[in-house]
């Protein structure tokens, strides 16, 4: 591993501090995720059945003893499910929005080195060929093969190591967004078909 970063140039050093960095996000991103389920299966269902028998306050303590994001949404849009319309959606967004944020923390931060270490390769193989044809010129016309075959394969190391940190940080990127965009979509359904049909039961109950 150290030969391949001697023999890449001072440039594979930020392109491995962007592998470790890369994979700090990931550990942290996938842990939080671990923790914080996204989804408990029945959940939904099983809130949306409390709700509408009246029992808001099992549904907030099983919201609260699921420990999901999830969970997490539903025990605030049930708190305020019997506020008026135009106060209980703002405060719910502004729960979503949260939760959506904390969320997707650091997650751009992936696509960034995911963008920013193939150039940062790149950059090293250029400025290793300059190297190259510098050294080929003070030699003139005795150029070793093997002195333009090395030097060549030198140059691309920083490519190679810049593609091998970009392709994984873009792939979990795209797959903490899908987790995120996800999220969003459910809080959106949840929002409409849990608390909007919720509080509308509730009002042909009390009508």
């Amino acid at each position: 591993m150290f030969y391949f970063v001697s023999k890449g140039g001072f440039l594979m050093w930020p392109i491995l501090f962007c592998s470790v960095f890369a994979a700090a996000i990931v550990a942290e991103r996938y842990f939080y995720f671990f923790r914080f389920r996204i989804k408990r299966k029945n959940l939904t269902t099983q809130v949306k059945q409390m709700l509408k028998t009246g029992k808001d306050q099992d549904a907030i303590r099983l919201c609260e003893k699921d420990h999901s994001l999830v969970g997490r949404f539903l025990a605030i849009g049930t708190r305020f499910r019997t506020r008026p319309e135009d106060e209980r959606i703002p405060i719910m967004s502004r729960a979503a929005n949260r939760i959506l944020r904390e969320s997707n923390k650091r997650v751009r931060t992936l696509g960034i080195i995911g963008n920013v270490a193939p150039l940062i390769g790149l950059l090293g193989t250029v400025t290793g060929m300059i190297r190259l044809f510098l050294r080929i010129h003070e030699v003139g016309n005795n150029v070793d093969i093997s002195l333009l075959a090395g030097g060549i394969w030198e140059a691309l190391i920083t490519t190679a190591a810049g593609l091998m940190v970009a392709i994984p940080a873009i792939s979990f990127y795209h797959y903490f967004e899908g987790k995120v965009d996800q999220l969003a979509e459910d809080f959106k359904e949840m929002t409409s078909d849990v608390f909007v049909k919720a509080a509308d039961d509730e009002d042909v109950r009390t009508g």
